[in-house]
């Protein structure tokens, strides 16, 4: 099934799905246990297929940019001796892996020293950098993670991890004036603030593999350590994006954004059409400029966001049917993070805003150290990564980021 079949295929579900809804609001009642099974089934089937069209759609264009530039892959890392192929350094972390920086060929250290970390003491007392490939398969364990990777947050990588302030301005409360002929102009100053990153450390936790799992051939030992390494630093960094207090560890982006709407009595788990209204006008017009504002929110929250229709009992939520186009809620995308509140009484569970002015801190390389002794007598190599991060909402005054609270009662 092509790309385009598969759109017309999940438009087509899409209808049939909203047929469903609309049957049981003409007749004034719930939708059976039959029908909500049936209407379950089409919603994660369009999943299904969404994720298909998103897999494909970027390989085509990582194909086109290789079409376009077939000698990117062929680059010579810093330092690297021109003709040294991906393999070549697979082949060395791989023996690494196994046999540690010991059981090394003198090339294959030369090659990996590359990506040294140095530590305290000796070097083969430290840690080594992961390979850029390896590091590439985690940073897309990650991405893949949560949802605030995903967004339009504003990804910053820094080669220390000393605190970095961002200035901010908020001159928004002043206008230009009219003057008369020969008259002396007013002074007005400009206030500025900043706000500060900084560099939070992050563990996998150690990853144990068994010597036999390591020397089997079979395995794709690269890709099953990243793999591993990557969800945990994924799901551990996106719920501190999400939902951290900022004091002592990454401010969140619930806590960096501001009450756009809450509502009435009787919504502790619901959210009406009025109120998506208002949330998307509680974001000044100003960021609403730009194809960076989108929704956030839980997947048991778009599922009730889904079922919404309008006074022409029309769907609030659209798929998207060409390329490209992304599914929307009031034709604004969303990114799904569940690590955002789902609806409950006071829970803020909806974002909506400019996510470009969320910054997350990415410092330096992930780095991964292989523990041999302690795990010795089990037969078994303990992997370990870290990662240093931050995160933070850059309000220089306007409110960017608005969320929705579910009413208490």
């Amino acid at each position: 099934m092509t790309t385009v079949e598969k759109r017309q295929k999940r438009g087509q579900l899409f209808k049939d799905a909203d047929a469903i809804l609309n049957a049981a609001q003409t007749e004034n009642r719930s939708l059976s246990a039959e029908e909500n099974l049936q209407y379950d089934r089409m919603i994660a089937e369009m999943d299904s297929l969404k994720t298909e069209i998103d897999r494909e759609e970027r390989h085509a264009e990582t194909a086109a940019e290789l079409r376009a530039n077939p000698g990117a892959t062929m680059k010579p890392a810093t330092g690297e001796k021109p003709g040294t192929s991906a393999e070549e350094r697979n082949v060395a972390f791989r023996n690494y892996l196994m046999n540690g920086y010991e059981g090394m060929t003198p090339e294959q250290r030369k090659l990996m020293a590359e990506y040294r970390a140095l530590s305290v003491g000796t070097t083969t007392a430290g840690g080594y950098t992961v390979p850029q490939g390896f590091y590439d398969q985690v940073q897309a364990a990650m991405k893949f993670f949560g949802g605030i990777r995903k967004s339009t947050a504003t990804i910053m990588k820094t080669s220390m991890g000393n605190a970095l302030p961002i200035p901010t301005a908020n001159d928004t409360g002043n206008t230009g004036e009219l003057v008369a002929e020969n008259t002396a102009v007013s002074a007005q100053d400009i206030t500025f603030g900043q706000v500060t990153l900084n560099a939070y450390k992050f563990s996998s936790k150690t990853v144990l593999v068994s010597f036999e799992l390591l020397q089997d051939s079979g395995i794709d030992i690269e890709s099953f350590i990243a793999q591993k390494l990557g969800e945990r630093l994924g799901r551990i960094q996106n719920t501190y994006f999400t939902t951290g207090t900022g004091t002592s560890q990454p401010q969140g982006v619930v806590v960096g954004s501001t009450l756009g709407k809450t509502g009435t009595t009787g919504q502790t788990t619901s959210i009406i059409y009025d109120d998506l209204i208002d949330m998307i006008h509680s974001v000044d017009p100003a960021y609403r400029q730009g194809g960076k504002c989108h929704w956030m929110m839980n997947d048991m929250s778009l599922k009730v966001i889904r079922k919404i229709k309008d006074s022409q009992n029309r769907p609030l939520w659209q798929p998207g049917m060409v390329l490209g186009a992304p599914d929307s809620i009031f034709d604004y995308p969303y990114v799904v993070n569940n690590d955002i509140a789902t609806m409950a009484a006071n829970a803020k569970s909806v974002l909506f805003g400019d996510f470009s002015t969320f910054f997350v801190r990415d410092v330096m390389d992930i780095q991964l150290f292989r523990i041999v002794d302690k795990y010795i007598e089990a037969g078994q190599v303990g992997f370990l990564a870290y990662a240093r991060a931050d995160s933070k909402a850059v309000d220089a005054g306007m409110h960017p980021i608005s969320y929705y609270a579910n009413s208490a009662t």
